[in-house]
């Protein structure tokens, strides 16, 4: 049997900042309208965070998401969900081609 060491778990890395994101609206047709920074959990001020995970679900219509705010790197259908595992981002972006979609994220 395995012993663990009392460093056990492990120090997160200086690197990457625990964070807990929620977001929740509707969009519009652009990325710009709709830029999401994720910032550490419990800290005062706010600090950039950086995710490890992210689930976008399209609660009501069809959303595109982007990491930089330019480019397409998602696509999720309407009553669909997609979740982003080991993506180290610093925010998101989403937008809809047509109409004004219900979404939300998160990201932890």
């Amino acid at each position: 049997m395995a012993t663990i060491t009392p460093a056990f778990p492990s120090p997160f890395p200086e690197n990457r900042r625990s964070i807990r994101f929620y977001a929740t609206g509707t969009t519009t047709g652009a990325f710009a309208g709709n830029q999401f920074a994720f910032e550490r959990a419990g800290v005062t001020p706010s600090d950039q965070g950086w995710s490890t995970a992210i689930r976008v679900r399209a609660v009501a219509g069809d959303v595109e998401i982007s990491f930089d705010g330019v480019n397409v790197h998602g696509f999720i259908p309407s009553g669909e969900a997609q979740v982003y595992w080991d993506r180290y981002e610093g925010g998101i972006s989403i937008r809809t081609s047509a109409g004004t979609p219900t979404f939300y994220i998160e990201a932890w």
